[in-house]
């Protein structure tokens, strides 16, 4: 990420930030989704 200011005109750095930015929201989605489900019941009933 530290050079990227150094390389972002070039077609295939941009290419991977589309793909990129393109994937991140779903990816974020699904892992909330994951963590929700393996969050521990606290003081559950046994």
């Amino acid at each position: 990420m530290r050079g990227l200011a150094d390389h972002a005109g070039e077609p295939k750095v941009q290419a991977a930030i589309k793909r990129y930015l393109s994937h991140v929201a779903d990816a974020i989605e699904r892992l909330n989704k994951w963590a929700n489900r393996a969050q521990p019941e606290v003081n559950a009933a046994r």
